[in-house]
């Protein structure tokens, strides 16, 4: 309490201080300034304190201090103390407030969704059937799993009230179809979703069946077939067919739906069929094509998002074990293994040699002749006529190794001399993209794959068997590091580093991602070593695509009517946040995506429920604090969201390589250095790629302040202070950064960490603790620091 009065004091003043609901004065805890003061007058309801100060002397101060504690009836969120003085003479000053935010102790203002999807019969117990894997399970919210091997789900972190909890068919295997099984008034009549309404601090179990899918009694082989019955009563006239004309027919299919099958419509005409097709889907990129080759009949498939690789023959067979060299050969002198495109998979080498049996080969090295030891002998035809040598574990380095033969009949004299280059690849250096190879699509299910092939120095496809390391761009996340989370479940959570490893001989990686619908730009990095410098890396922007499909709505509304009334109580209802008359109450919770016009895929939510003011802002991107809630549900599906948004309403359009959304992003303006801007918000963004232009637009009206600290390590975990509080939750991107130590402005080494893996924040404090002592400085004496960008919701801003 301040007199800004010079002329004179003020006398008898009193502060009356009103406690937030369910909050409760301690005693023997007031202080004025810093002297113990007698306990306050505190009013019948426990929640007025009137505390009296006395005399202030003209610009003097007295500061209150006093202990609050959080009761049972106290309410979580925003809790606002007001305060006002009064003093002789009908002086009153400002209302001063403060506020503070209360949390619950456990989590019981949400609850937990958990189930299975099984194949089987309805009469048969759950625990005997057979789990589907890989089925699509969504709320009305947008968020989603995928059920794992087993077929188990869960949803943590929900809202208690009403939700819906729906099987997404188009995820549904073609053969299987989803039957009712449970008979009750949660399914409303649909076997493929069922209603969710529980308290919080609860667990609910969602259960779904799904079986085989009968076959059709008319249809056999695609073939229509009749009872005789029928035969005799109508005549079926067959769909005339043009002569084929071998090697150059095509089928034009038009407009695909979303599974990529063209529909056409046969309209009854004057006798011949009249072919229409729908009008919509202009769009090439919907066309599918066929071209007969061979004279065989020509088929159209539809897509698939998993592409099939290529088979990888077993070691032994690729250094050329296993392997009868006499099978189909005829007289003559050749090089037979390794052949001049041979990429060997260890440091050495086995070379095999056809001649003569009157024959013998001098083999060399770099011109130095191989150890004899080397040799496993000759093998000879049955019929005497070829004669095979073969020379093992012959030892290789890196680069290229010459190998020369000469062939020497047997009087001594050199008849010819086999050359070959075997070049040993151990040191990756780039990387190349190889697009027919990867799979770049986002719908939720399937993994995306990104295939590159690793190059040595000099341009060659390095061994099978190299690895190095990868970064990719949040949202998208390795596969192997989800993996690698739900092996270790019971252990903690580890810092894992994701790796590439060469499969095969061509020198292809294949990089798979964690089912995501995050359409959009994907940034990949890989790391290749050094010897005497800082790891190089080759990054890669590319594109994952949205995937056409066929409309799913999730959704429900609901009202109530009623009217509230209390007599003779304490506290009234307005104090507790109720209206003491009349009220009606609704909500409309909806998460619906599909395409429109045959060409764009909308993706749409909208809760009319969600909490409005300083609640509203707590959190962007929607993701769940893995540490907040019971982590061990007994299966391995990973939650997701596909409508992120702060606000009620969030919206995207989509198509090929262009999006625009309404809702929670990140701006990812890392490209270049002058106009780098990498900041979490809520509002409208909007990216494209082209072949000549791209472009990343957004705007965003928010209350969040961006704040950026620079911490050197001091050889611990922690804590490290923020220099702000109440920090928005997912906001915050923290790295470490290892500078030059005579020229500061220059990034050695930049490493950026994970979130509930490498740290932990508190956000309400404002405060990290990491999984690892941050070095003051690294081996070679470059200062460490801890590099954190928030956002920041504090009243002042």
């Amino acid at each position: 309490v301040e007199n800004r009065n010079t002329a004179g004091p003020v006398n008898n003043v009193v502060i009356t201080d009103t406690l937030p609901l369910g909050m409760r004065y301690r005693g023997g805890s007031l202080r004025v300034s810093g002297q113990i003061a007698a306990d306050p007058s505190i009013s019948s309801d426990g929640r007025t304190l009137t505390i009296a100060v006395g005399t202030i002397a003209a610009s003097a101060k007295a500061e209150l201090s006093y202990v609050a504690q959080v009761g049972a009836g106290s309410r979580t969120g925003e809790a606002v103390n007001r305060a006002v003085g009064t003093a002789s003479g009908g002086i009153t000053s400002n209302v001063a407030l403060a506020s503070v935010r209360i949390r619950e102790p456990f989590f019981t203002s949400q609850f937990t969704i958990i189930g299975r999807v099984v194949e089987g019969e309805c009469d048969m117990a759950m625990e005997s059937l057979k789990g589907v894997p890989n089925i699509r399970m969504l709320l009305e919210n947008g968020t989603y799993v995928a059920t794992d091997l087993d077929g188990q789900f869960h949803f943590e972190g929900v809202r208690p009230g009403t939700h819906v909890v729906q099987l997404d068919l188009d995820s549904l295997p073609p053969h299987l179809e989803a039957v009712p099984c449970i008979q009750n008034t949660r399914f409303a009549g649909r076997s493929f979703s069922q209603f969710v309404e529980a308290q919080g601090g609860t667990l609910w179990r969602a259960d779904f069946y799904v079986r085989r899918k009968a076959d059709h009694p008319d249809l056999t082989r695609n073939a229509v077939s009749t009872s005789a019955e029928a035969a005799a009563a109508a005549s079926v006239t067959p769909t005339p067919a043009l002569p084929h004309q071998g090697g150059g027919s095509k089928f034009e299919a038009g407009a695909t739906d979303a599974r990529g099958a063209a529909k056409t419509n046969i309209s009854q005409g004057s006798g011949d069929p009249i072919e229409t097709l729908p009008s919509r889907g202009e769009d090439r990129r919907r066309r599918r094509e066929s071209g007969e080759q061979g004279g065989g009949a020509a088929e159209v498939a539809a897509p698939s998002a998993v592409k099939k690789r290529r088979p990888i023959r077993e070691d032994a067979v690729a250094a050329g074990g296993k392997t009868d060299f006499l099978i189909g050969q005829k007289p003559g002198v050749e090089w037979l293994f390794p052949d001049a495109n041979h990429n060997p998979r260890a440091p050495a080498v086995r070379i095999a040699i056809k001649h003569a049996p009157n024959q013998k080969i001098v083999l060399r090295n770099k011109g130095e002749a191989v150890d004899a030891l080397s040799f496993d002998g000759a093998e000879t035809s049955a019929d005497k006529t070829i004669a095979i040598s073969v020379w093992r574990g012959l030892p290789l380095t890196d680069g290229a190794n010459r190998f020369d033969a000469d062939v020497i009949d047997e009087r001594g004299a050199i008849v010819t001399t086999l050359s070959r280059d075997v070049r040993y690849s151990n040191s990756p250096a780039r990387a190349v993209l190889v697009p027919e190879e990867s799979v770049l699509i986002a719908d939720g299910i399937n993994k995306p794959v990104i295939a590159v092939r690793i190059l040595d120095r000099d341009g060659h496809p390095v061994r099978a068997g190299i690895t190095g390391a990868i970064r990719v761009n949040p949202p998208y996340v390795p596969a192997q590091q989800i993996a690698f989370q739900q092996q270790r479940q019971l252990a903690g959570l580890d810092r894992y580093e994701p790796t590439y490893k060469v499969e095969g001989d061509d020198g292809l990686a294949y990089i798979e991602l964690a089912p995501t619908t995050e359409s959009g730009s994907l940034v990949l990095n890989l790391s290749f070593p050094q010897n005497d410098r800082a790891a190089r890396e080759d990054e890669f922007r590319l594109w994952l695509e949205g995937k056409p499909r066929d409309w799913v709505v999730v959704g429900f509304a609901s009202g109530t009517v009623g009217y509230n009334t209390l007599k003779g109580n304490m506290q009234s209802l307005k104090e507790a946040g109720v209206d003491d008359d009349a009220y009606t109450d609704g909500q409309v919770s909806l998460y619906a995506k599909g395409q429109v016009l045959g060409k764009w895929l909308l993706t749409m939510a909208y809760d009319s429920d969600k909490p409005d003011g300083p609640r509203r802002r707590d959190s962007v991107l929607s993701t769940i604090d893995p540490q907040q809630f019971y982590t061990l549900y007994g299966d391995g599906a990973e939650q997701r969201y596909d409508a992120a948004s702060q606000e009620k309403l969030y919206l995207k359009i989509e198509r090929d390589q262009f999006y625009a959304l309404f809702g929670d992003y990140e701006t990812d303006l890392t490209q270049t250095k002058l106009t780098r801007y990498s900041r979490t918000l809520t509002g409208v963004k909007s990216e494209f790629r082209g072949e000549l232009i791209n472009y990343s637009a957004f705007a965003s009206d928010t209350a969040q302040n961006f704040a950026r600290d620079e911490i050197q390590g001091n050889g611990t975990s922690g804590l490290y202070r923020l220099s702000r509080g109440n920090i928005v939750i997912n906001g915050e991107k923290i790295r470490v950064d290892s500078r030059d130590r005579f020229r500061s402005e220059v990034i050695v080494q930049s490493r950026q960490l994970l979130r509930h893996i490498d740290y932990d924040i508190d956000y309400a404090a404002g405060t990290l603790f990491f999984r690892e002592p941050i070095l003051s400085r690294d081996f070679n004496f470059n200062p460490n620091f801890i590099v954190a960008q928030y956002e920041t919701f504090n009243a002042g801003d």
